[in-house]
């Protein structure tokens, strides 16, 4: 056991522990159930978790505890360290090497689409712009990846063993199986869930932000973490699945980030009253970036100037 992992137990016993820490020592405790199982012989358990239990009375000095909450924080601190050890002798016995996890990282061009099938049979769609980061194959006690910029939907696979975790800036999405969208903007700090099936838990920083079913969403803000609207939806699937892009009184900030993704473009404006403007506009993936931008200028009958990548909202 490493010092952190001595330190998340620490936390566990005085009642200290955040939400995403207790997470973390009850995927670490099912991994201990896993391995104390598979000692089959009777008799090499009994010797293994006698030969730790004189060792933890000669290290830690048990009976010299001086009071019975010593005695019941040692007590439980014991029964931790011999499920650590069973599973330490296990791993060794059988010549098990710590999984070493090697994550990939897959970046959709502007104006692209891209799906793919992860170890455990979940599907990810990737929308036009989106960074997604995950491993060749899962842990054997949870499945973590991260939606480092963009929007994606997921499928996931279900598995009641290993709960399926997003990371995304501040914001940790946990589900065990269903189907679900988010979309993150950099430049505004948004980050918003829709769920189309099932059940999907979000939090950030350790507290809980909601707990979520069909035709229910969450905005949150990525930078923070804070918790914006709850939300309602009808979608059975994403409308950007099938190349609709549809924004619904978007910040410029908002507007800034989605231009960004599908074309690769910077908007920018020294006008307030470009800046505090509010834009529903829907367009397809397809089009030409001057056709949409022909569109958003028609909204407040702005004018705009295009140099290069950047371009100049009047």
């Amino acid at each position: 056991m490493d010092r952190n992992l001595f330190r998340l137990l620490r936390n566990y016993l005085s009642g200290s522990v955040t939400a995403d820490d207790r997470e973390h020592i009850n995927d670490w405790y099912n991994q201990l159930d896993k391995a104390e199982a598979r000692f089959r012989n009777p008799f090499v358990k009994r010797r293994v978790k006698q030969n730790l239990w004189e060792n933890i009375q000669t290290s830690t000095g048990i009976f010299a505890a001086e009071s019975r909450q010593m005695y019941w924080q040692a007590a439980a601190a014991i029964i931790l360290m011999v499920s650590a050890g069973l599973l330490f002798f296990y791993k060794t016995q059988h010549g098990y090497r710590e999984q070493q996890i090697a994550y990939r990282t897959i970046t959709v061009p502007a104006g692209e689409t891209k799906n793919i099938k992860l170890a455990d049979g979940s599907e990810i769609y990737l929308n036009s712009g989106a960074v997604f980061n995950y491993p060749a194959a899962f842990a054997d006690t949870a499945r973590q990846v991260r939606l480092l910029k963009g929007e994606a939907f997921f499928s996931v696979a279900k598995d009641a063993d290993r709960p399926f975790r997003i990371s995304s800036g501040k914001i940790t999405t946990t589900v065990l199986g269903t189907s679900f969208n988010i979309r993150t903007l950099k430049r505004s700090g948004l980050y918003q869930i829709k769920v189309m099936t099932g059940k999907v838990r979000v939090s950030a920083g350790g507290s809980e932000l909601a707990t979520l079913t069909k035709n229910a969403g969450l905005e949150a803000n990525l930078i923070n973490g804070k918790k914006l609207a709850l939300i309602k939806h009808s979608e059975s699937n994403p409308s950007w699945m099938s190349g609709s892009v549809e924004l619904e009184s978007a910040s410029f900030q908002e507007l800034s980030d989605v231009m960004e993704l599908y074309y690769g473009i910077q908007l920018q404006s020294d006008d307030e009253h470009v800046l505090q403007g509010s834009y529903s506009l829907s367009f397809n993936r397809k089009d030409k970036a001057d056709t949409v931008l022909e569109i958003i200028s028609s909204i407040k009958r702005m004018q705009y100037e295009r140099k290069g990548n950047r371009v100049i909202i009047k």
